[in-house]
């Protein structure tokens, strides 16, 4: 999804759910130029079972310090919201007027809602025209309805309030991830009639997302709770450390044999178990794609997030799942003039999202 973007300079702040992840961009002729970027890890339990800020108080702080550190300009700011605690679905819905498709997705959308509407915040995006099949009818709307229970969204809005800064949008990760992504592979090719089908795999810290395109168009997304975390607590069960000790064993340590060749209790040994899990997850995921779409195969991946800098982790993707996988680079598509002569950081995979953001912001319409 895009934004309207005024301003040459644009700010992303992504909330995950470890860490806030802040970048500012502006636009340079006809490129785009990373001015500053800035992370901060969030305290533990920062967020209720049902997706909420329960500690908005804390998370405005770290916004706010991390503004005020690095100078971040606080107009223009686009924000993120995390997909695990959206619903997303795709609806095929007859041609209809813009104005109309709200209220028929309002109607239709008991199905799909856990809890009343009164009680959340849609918003929907006409993805693709489907064509009628052949005999002449007027096709159909993809639709991408998102709907969020507003406590989550005013706890969202609370913390950044508190920090000073008002955000014109707030995007959902997984939407912003793709416009970051879009944009360095320089389009997904197509438009939506039977392309290239993309999958984009993030692996955060506490989820991993999973979104598919078929020429260009999104068509399915995903959340597993098999992520960054699911691999630290395995270290940490399994060598009696702390988290903290677990995350740093992860880090130096952890890598992946390509021939499974490691020792059970090694730190490979407890990785690679964690990530066949995370096979496992986005086999399953594939076949449900394929079987809802008819499409018969994935044509490649693309991965970001934190765990893809794992060594081998591309090559471990693309042995276990047959398709060519590579990492997200975002790099490639800014121009870096940090200050004081600041180079980006290796885990600038971390940073996809909010660069999606910011990116987005700066789109024409």
């Amino acid at each position: 999804m895009s934004f309207i973007g005024s301003d040459n300079t644009a700010l992303g702040i992504d909330i995950g759910s470890n860490s806030v992840k802040i970048v500012q961009i502006k636009k340079a002729g006809m490129g785009r130029e990373l001015e500053k970027f800035a992370m901060a890890p969030l305290p533990p339990n920062v967020f209720g079972p049902g997706g909420e800020m329960t500690d908005v108080s804390s998370v405005s702080a770290i916004i706010k310090d991390l503004l005020k550190a690095h100078k971040f300009q606080k107009s223009n700011v686009f924000a993120s919201i995390s997909s695990q605690n959206v619903i997303m679905r795709f609806l095929k819905i007859p041609p209809m007027e813009e104005s109309e498709i709200a209220s028929t997705l309002e109607f239709q959308s008991s199905s799909y809602l856990p809890y009343e509407l009164d009680q959340c915040s849609m918003a929907h995006q006409v993805l693709a025209h489907v064509d009628g099949g052949g005999d002449g009818g007027a096709g159909e709307l993809l639709v991408l309805m998102v709907a969020v229970k507003k406590l989550i969204v005013e706890s969202y809005t609370a913390a950044l309030k508190g920090a000073g800064v008002a955000p014109r949008v707030m995007e959902v990760d997984t939407t912003a991830l793709l416009n970051a992504v879009e944009a360095a592979s320089g389009g997904f090719g197509g438009d939506g009639g039977g392309g290239e089908v993309v999958a984009v795999i993030d692996v955060g810290a506490s989820t991993s997302s999973i979104s598919v395109l078929i020429g260009g168009v999104l068509h399915f997304t995903r959340n597993i709770l098999v992520a960054g975390n699911s691999i630290t607590d395995k270290i940490a069960e399994n060598m009696q450390v702390p988290f903290e000790q677990a995350e740093e064993m992860k880090v130096h340590e952890g890598s992946i044999d390509l021939y499974g060749s490691e020792s059970p209790d090694s730190i490979p040994g407890l990785v690679r178990m964690v990530l066949d899990d995370l096979a496992m997850e986005l086999r399953r995921s594939f076949d449900f794609f394929k079987a809802q779409t008819r499409e018969p195969q994935i044509d490649r991946i693309i991965f970001t997030g934190g765990t893809g800098k794992m060594q081998n982790f591309s090559g471990f993707l693309s042995n276990e799942l047959s398709v060519s996988a590579m990492e997200f680079n975002p790099i490639d598509i800014l121009s870096v003039t940090a200050p004081d002569g600041e180079s980006f950081p290796s885990d600038v995979l971390q940073y996809s999202v909010a660069i999606g953001l910011a990116l987005g912001g700066l789109e024409d319409k």
